[in-house]
This record gives C-alpha cells, structure tokens and sequence, in this order.
C-alpha cells in the first residue's frame, strides 16, 4: 500500500504555515477479463496544519490553482516489482501574498502483486 509523506513549509499569506500531509493510497485491482484490469487508487489524505490559511482568499475573493501533471513507469529490479515517477507543480494562479513558482515531485514505491 502506497504511503506518500509531504511536508511544506512558508506557506499562506504570512508564510509562517507548514502543512504535513500523509497520504495512505490502497491501490485494488479488478480484473474486467484476460487482457484488462481497472485500478482504483483512493487516496486518503491525514494533514497537519500550523499557522497556515485558506488558498481562497475571501477578502480579494483570489484563488490559488495548482496545475499538477505526473508520469510513472513500472519496472523490476531484479524479482522486486517497483513503479517510479516523478511530476511538476504550476502555480496557474495565487493573489500576490499566496504561492507561486514551480514544485518537483519524485515517488519510488515497491509493489507486491499476489
């Protein structure tokens, strides 16, 4: 089961919030016949939040929109089965005070298939 750990820092309008978010995705296969399988991946989200604010700001009535956009790529190595990825974050729009510029993301996860 996939677990993914995100911590930032210097976020909201003050820029003195963190946010620690773990993501636990169960990953369920369903196979539809003998050439193809449906995956559902819910996520679900436990965040810690400090000294942080809304991305709607209510005052200016501004939003902060993040394009997000990955690939993964299943491979072996060696009898492990493992799915590597990685991503970018954009920032399409923020109010001057909110976040900005670009985000990298990397995952490596080990898979065990019965």
């Amino acid at each position: 089961m996939p677990i993914q750990v995100n911590f930032d820092e210097n976020y909201g309008t003050t820029e003195e919030g963190s946010v620690l978010r773990i993501n636990v995705q169960p990953v369920i296969p369903f196979s539809l016949n003998d050439d193809w399988n449906l995956i559902s991946r819910t996520i679900v989200p436990i965040v810690d939040q400090n000294d942080f604010e809304s991305t709607y700001d209510w005052e200016t009535e501004d939003w902060s929109v993040p394009l997000n956009l990955s690939v993964s790529q299943l491979m072996m190595l060696g009898d492990q089965a493992v799915q590597i990825g990685g991503g970018i974050r954009y920032w399409i729009t923020a109010p001057e005070n909110g976040p900005d510029d670009w985000g990298l993301r990397f995952n490596f996860t080990f898979l065990f298939p019965k």
